[in-house]
């Protein structure tokens, strides 16, 4: 009787076991990779067979998600996508949390990227990034430093460097932005197209969508054509030709995927791009409240010598017009505007600029 038990429990064990690994989970990771990120770890469906190499997904956030609680980086991307609409990328999705304050890092994206291959059979073929807003540079920036390991890449409302043009132009890379953003403006996903075409053989197309602003991209990552596109690249030469196959029209931004595994995404997300709510995408929602708090301030009384000296920002290494805005709770626009620049202007460490 003692022997059934124990092989009954056995049994259990082993059932259990197969039961957590053949349904989609998400994990979270803190401080298990040196120099890296906290990260979120989403296994596929039905993995139970670690013989089977698998594709990865690496989402990067934006500015919102910032900080040191995991729970953050579900509120919109690929994870909650999984979590909340039923979209089944049949991938390892890990999605780092950058801390508060910062930009993403490439070498720290990739020491992540490295700790899921080392220790899950990922398909080295296959290996995808995708970003949004300060995500959407990171995706420039990573790709631009490591592009030996990217198979294909999504770069939503961002910029980057154009001295990273010739690498980025390895790469199939989608750029998308709308063109009403004001948060930061399509010129930026403009600048590092022309940049890439200039290479001569590039695998890079964009869509700059009328009428849309910095939220409304962030339905991409509901869409299933974003992971169709994705999915077609694997590595080799006659794939990436392909680049152009696929297409997002603002019907699709107007119209959400109503069909098979997206039903629900058709339920809680179905509504006109007109009609979304910023307080549903933390993405721009924080930014544009802190910008309407410092206008009123600035209505309600004079400041003083010490609140004058918080409206100069002195540039450091690193950074941009768009990275300053978001520091200090305003848009690239004002900036310019303030300090008689362009947006693309190249800034210098120790400039000093008008902030408010």
């Amino acid at each position: 009787l003692r022997m059934k038990s124990i092989f009954l429990g056995l049994l259990l064990f082993i059932l259990h076991t197969q039961l957590i690994y053949s349904q989609s989970e998400t994990l979270p990771f803190h401080n298990q990779v040196d120099h890296g990120y906290h990260f979120l770890l989403n296994l596929p469906d039905a993995y139970n067979d670690s013989s089977k190499a698998m594709p990865l997904i690496v989402f990067l956030h934006g500015y919102s998600l910032s900080g040191s609680d995991l729970n953050r980086v579900k509120k919109y991307g690929v994870i909650d996508a999984i979590q909340r609409t039923g979209i089944k990328p049949n991938a390892f999705v890990v999605a780092p949390q950058c801390p508060r304050g910062q930009h993403w890092n490439p070498d720290r994206v990739l020491n992540v990227m490295n700790w899921v291959k080392k220790n899950y059979h990922i398909d080295s073929m296959r290996v995808y990034v995708v970003g949004m807003s300060m995500g959407g540079y990171g995706t420039f920036d990573f790709v631009g430093k490591y592009p030996n390991e990217v198979t294909a890449a999504m770069a939503l409302c961002g910029g980057g460097k154009v001295s990273d043009a010739a690498n980025l132009a390895k790469v199939p890379l989608w750029i998308l932005h709308g063109k009403a953003d004001r948060d930061v403006p399509v010129s930026q996903s403009q600048k590092m197209e022309n940049a890439i075409k200039k290479n001569g053989i590039n695998y890079v197309r964009a869509d700059y969508f009328p009428g849309l602003g910095h939220a409304d991209m962030v339905h991409v990552f509901y869409m299933p054509v974003m992971y169709q596109w994705l999915y077609q690249f694997d590595g080799s030469e006659a794939s990436k030709s392909k680049i152009n196959n696929y297409q997002i029209t603002l019907t699709d931004f107007r119209n959400r995927p109503v069909d098979g595994d997206f039903g629900a995404y058709s339920q809680g997300l179905k509504k006109n791009s007109k009609d979304i709510k910023y307080d549903s995408l933390p993405e721009i929602g924080r930014i544009q409240k802190a910008s309407s708090k410092i206008d009123k301030s600035q209505n309600q009384k004079p400041q003083s010598k010490k609140s004058e000296s918080k409206k100069i920002y002195v540039v450091k290494q690193g950074d941009n017009l768009y990275a300053i805005a978001l520091k200090n709770k305003t848009t690239t626009a004002k900036l310019c505007k303030l300090n008689g620049i362009k947006e693309d202007s190249v800034l210098k460490i120790g400039q000093k600029i008008r902030v408010e």
